[in-house]
């Protein structure tokens, strides 16, 4: 089986140019962190469906500086095997992946790139349950999150986008190797890693460093 489990658009990652001269960026977006906040989803499904009580559960949240990436074993005391479990059951009953707002700003500011002629890669890891995919698609298309391709995917650098934006450590520097460039997200579980300039801390530092990346594509 492929490494790309499902793949929606009309178009292939590709060089174009835009208006003016200005060139268009095929750009990767992460969703889990950076356009999504999935503990609070996995909280909410821990809370609604398997008895827990929000004291049980405390910090993980992206803007807890205490949160590490294994945010269910450090703060909230599961087992690998119990955070499987609560994933793959949030998943199908459709909490996980499908429950919470996108974070401030992402919406509009996806639009706006969109609007600029760059066209939006979103590349995910996500395999919980048998809905992961059900679940996002109807979450994006619910939000009204735009896109031109969804892409399921462990290896993420399956898809070469002229630029991604992700959290992770290991997704960052596995483009980052490759020569492309990546945004990496600022969360809590990714400070230790010394800045070289390409951390963000914000949608609004995403649409300013797309559009440097846009004036000067050439010099990556």
């Amino acid at each position: 089986m492929s490494d790309v489990q499902q793949y929606l658009g009309q178009e292939a990652v590709g060089e174009r140019e835009g208006i003016g001269g200005m060139r268009q960026l095929d750009i990767g977006v992460d969703l889990d962190g950076v356009c999504y906040d999935f503990t609070a989803s996995l909280r909410h499904y821990l809370v609604t469906h398997e008895g827990y009580d929000h004291a049980d559960l405390p910090g993980g949240g992206a803007d807890d500086p205490d949160t590490t990436w294994e945010f269910y074993k450090d703060c909230w005391g599961l087992t690998t095997e119990e955070f499987l479990t609560a994933c793959d059951r949030g998943v199908d009953a459709g909490i996980v992946f499908g429950h919470r707002e996108p974070f401030e700003h992402t919406v509009e500011t996806l639009e706006r790139l969109r609007e600029k002629g760059h066209r939006l890669h979103i590349i995910t890891s996500r395999s919980f349950g048998t809905r992961s995919h059900h679940n996002t698609s109807d979450w994006l298309e619910r939000h009204r999150v735009p896109f031109d391709s969804l892409v399921f995917s462990d290896h993420k650098t399956i898809i070469r986008p002229d630029v991604m934006v992700d959290d992770y450590e290991k997704n960052f520097r596995a483009f980052m190797d490759l020569g492309i460039p990546c945004l990496l997200y600022d969360r809590p579980w990714n400070r230790h890693i010394p800045d070289s300039g390409m951390r963000v801390h914000s949608w609004g530092d995403v649409e300013l460093s797309m559009n440097a990346f846009a004036a000067n594509l050439d010099r990556l």
